[in-house]
């Protein structure tokens, strides 16, 4: 079965506070954006990857790509206005593909191999395959601007990517979604789900983290001068 992956890397970055998206800022050397396109390489040569951008950085990320001599094969699609459209993007250059197709954070680069095959694996056989992880903190819910209640964490779970799915079912999901005057969910699995199916969940990684703060970069830049070798 083909295997296919939209490495998502559109977002501009506000929380990060810096001018450049973090995405093309560097983690050991090279854009973080370029680890997480290399895990998928490292896992299956022949995969099929196409990485989504911001539309106004697309010659910026060619030009990184030159710099850093980075000429893994790979397709590059401008990004839409919200993470529902640059995957709806991304999954209209696939329409006539089958296969499974990977959602990927283009700020996660430490995503392991093991997620990737078990992930294809299972989407393989179930049609769907999400990472999560459980809570490891007490919740609570928000019931007025100044009133919360505790909520049992043991019913909730964290959800990760890559999110593996059947590629003509969720190009089919995002379409119908697309075309409802709704507001789209930004999470893949809530595409799949609004759409009447099931999402099939395995065992994620805490090491899978999504690179949202400084401080998130300077410890991914730890563990991947120390653990680069195991991922």
């Amino acid at each position: 079965m083909l295997h296919h992956a939209l490495i998502v890397a559109s977002g501009i970055g506000h929380r990060f506070g810096t001018e450049i998206p973090k995405q093309f800022l560097p983690l050991c050397g090279k854009p973080v954006l370029m680890h997480s396109m290399e895990a998928f390489f490292k896992f299956q040569k022949n995969i099929q990857l196409i990485v989504i951008v911001p539309e106004n950085r697309i010659s910026f990320w060619n030009n990184l790509c030159h710099q850093h001599h980075f000429f893994l094969p790979h397709k590059v699609v401008g990004g839409g206005n919200t993470r529902f459209h640059s995957v709806l993007h991304g999954l209209e250059r696939l329409r006539s593909e089958q296969g499974i197709v990977a959602i990927h954070d283009g700020v996660r680069p430490l995503v392991s191999t093991r997620i990737l095959q078990e992930g294809y694996t299972q989407a393989a056989a179930k049609h769907s395959a999400v990472p999560v992880l459980p809570l490891s903190h007490s919740l609570r819910k928000w019931i007025s601007q100044k009133k919360t209640t505790s909520c049992p964490r043991e019913k909730y779970c964290i959800s990760q990517t890559p999110q593996f799915f059947d590629l003509g079912r969720l190009y089919l999901a995002f379409q119908h979604l697309n075309s409802s005057p709704k507001k789209p969910p930004t999470d893949e699995a809530a595409v799949w789900e609004a759409h009447g199916h099931n999402v099939n969940t395995f065992q994620g990684d805490p090491h899978n983290i999504k690179i949202t703060y400084p401080h998130e970069l300077r410890w991914a830049e730890v563990y991947l001068s120390e653990n680069s070798k195991n991922l």
